[in-house]
């Protein structure tokens, strides 16, 4: 405070962060929080320059400058030496040093371009090398980790089914808390958290694989739901197996292989499937390259209308 501010002789800096599911946001204290915050889930108190009032901070003046750089290198020193390597709670306590908790944009920007800044190579891209994150099975850098987008409601793409079978590392399930976060810090460090289409395609065939050992599966929900994981992009599951045919068999559709829709009928407006095994039986030379889709899959709903299936 300026009264004592010149009597200083030693200045202690502390960091903390709030243990806990839900991310705290941080504020900086003069022994008493101020209103101003972090950018973080970190809170910082120092003996920082500043008037009586604490509603703001002069980070421009060399003093507070300087207990500000020293709280980052503090931060960073926690992650390396005491968190990274871990447990869940360290994991979660890592992104809250680390990452903006207010986007990428004003007092968020700021605080993560000074923790990369006072990194060695001072480049964000540095920070997105370190093991510092922890995925599904071990600790990794942030750039090969990925997270979900969450279907709402999903049937056949639940979470614990897209983690179990992801063809991708995925943040750890101690992170969901911690996704707006992940989602900013890898902005910050200049690539985006999700998944390459090409991944999520994968991972789609592989789940089709299980649906397709499973009982009583719900292949019309499965078609569903690739509609909102990989929208205006099925293209990227061409040549991969995810289409059952009537042969009880899963295909792919690509050069080396067509799987057409089952033959209609025509009775006015009410056209119905045919169903009749002779229209769709398929010579055995050909079968390895030709296909129907199974009936089970809905490809017209009330009113004669087409499902996205069968768009």
């Amino acid at each position: 405070m300026p009264g004592k501010w010149p009597e200083l002789r030693e200045a202690r800096v502390s960091i903390v962060v709030r243990i806990g599911d839900v991310p705290d946001t941080g504020v900086f204290s003069v022994f008493l929080p101020t209103l101003v915050q972090t950018g973080s889930a970190t809170h910082v108190n120092a003996p920082f320059f500043a008037d009586m009032s604490r509603t703001t901070l002069d980070f421009g003046h060399a003093y507070n400058q300087c207990l500000l750089y020293t709280a980052r290198d503090l931060a960073l020193d926690v992650i390396q030496a005491e968190l990274a390597g871990q447990s869940e709670t360290e994991a979660q306590l890592i992104v809250d040093l680390l990452a903006p908790r207010t986007g990428n944009v004003g007092a968020g920007k700021q605080w993560f371009d000074g923790m990369a800044s006072r990194w060695s190579s001072a480049s964000p891209e540095s920070l997105a090398e370190q093991p510092w994150f922890l995925s599904q099975n071990q600790w990794a850098a942030l750039r090969s980790v990925s997270l979900f987008r969450l279907l709402p409601r999903p049937t056949v793409f639940t979470e614990s089914r897209l983690r179990e079978h992801a063809t991708f590392a995925v943040f750890h399930e101690c992170l969901n808390s911690r996704s707006q976060q992940l989602h900013w810090l890898s902005g910050a460090c200049g690539f985006t958290v999700y998944p390459r289409q090409e991944e999520l395609a994968a991972t789609v065939e592989r789940i089709a694989g299980f649906l397709h050992t499973a009982a009583n599966a719900n292949w019309n929900a499965f078609w569903w739901e690739v509609q909102n994981l990989l929208p205006g992009a099925s293209g990227m599951l061409l040549k991969r197996k995810v289409l059952l045919g009537r042969d009880g068999a899963l295909h792919s559709a690509g050069e080396d292989c067509t799987v057409f829709f089952a033959p209609r009928r025509g009775v006015g407006e009410d056209d119905d499937l045919a169903n009749d095994a002779a229209i769709v039986e398929i010579p055995p030379m050909l079968q390895a390259h030709v296909a129907f889709l199974h009936d089970s899959i809905s490809l017209y709903v009330e009113g004669n209308r087409q499902t996205d299936t069968r768009r």
